[in-house]
């Protein structure tokens, strides 16, 4: 009878244990499955994250081009305008057989100014150099009669700080062909470094190809093309 009641005993100890046991691999099974769970989110919750800024980053590169485009389109409407206001001096020197300050490329980007140690805006834009005659009114001053060349020379000046706005190293090309009837085509090419690094297919547009090639770089143009008629032999 001793032996029969102790064995139960032994046998109600060692099934109290085998639950505690059970009990505890339960939970501790159940914390470790719980943390694989949370590792996994985790993990997927990084990616999702990586997604979202690569696709912000790439928005803002593609911003950066379109506002550049639209800055470019601008600059090129405001130069082709400047030229027609003052198309004679593209004739007369024409005639002479002279390079036009507005076809020349060195005309723009103050390749001929001294080395910025800033940007091109902040050394030659902010106040005009003293080579550069002012041919507009403002508050500081009277307007300047000026010259057809020094009208040409001080649009060039102009819209080279515009260009100052988009970068340092925007260039300006133009092509030009004259016919007998007085009649010229201008190719107006604006071109800037490509920051996005996506070389975008815009050599068919007009002669963006050949001023790709003539500059030999991987850069954005814009290009819009100008008839003007001389108007020396206008009635």
């Amino acid at each position: 009878m001793i032996n029969s009641k102790t064995d139960l005993t032994a046998t109600s100890h060692l099934k109290a244990l085998s639950r505690s046991h059970s009990s505890c691999y339960s939970i501790t099974h159940s914390k470790g499955a719980s943390l694989i769970e949370v590792l996994v989110a985790l993990i997927i919750l990084s990616i999702g994250v990586l997604g979202i800024v690569g696709l912000q980053l790439i928005s803002s590169k593609a911003n950066q081009t379109n506002q550049n485009f639209i800055q470019a389109a601008l600059v090129t409407n405001n130069l082709a305008s400047r030229i027609q206001l003052n198309k004679n001096s593209v004739f007369n020197d024409l005639s002479i057989g002279i390079n036009n300050p507005y076809l020349s490329t060195n005309s723009y980007g103050f390749s001929s100014f001294s080395s910025c140690e800033s940007s091109n805006y902040i050394c030659y834009c902010q106040q005009p150099p003293s080579a550069i005659q002012t041919c507009r009114t403002n508050n500081q001053g009277a307007f300047n009669l000026c010259s057809s060349e020094q009208l040409a020379q001080f649009d060039t000046y102009e819209i080279s700080c515009m260009l100052a706005l988009i970068s340092n190293e925007v260039k300006v090309v133009i092509y030009s062909s004259f016919n007998d009837d007085g009649i010229a085509l201008l190719d107006i090419n604006i071109l800037w470094a490509n920051q996005a690094e996506e070389l975008a297919n815009y050599q068919a547009q007009s002669s963006c190809g050949l001023a790709m090639q003539e500059l030999n770089g991987e850069l954005l143009c814009y290009s819009q093309q100008l008839i003007i008629a001389d108007g020396r032999h206008e009635s």
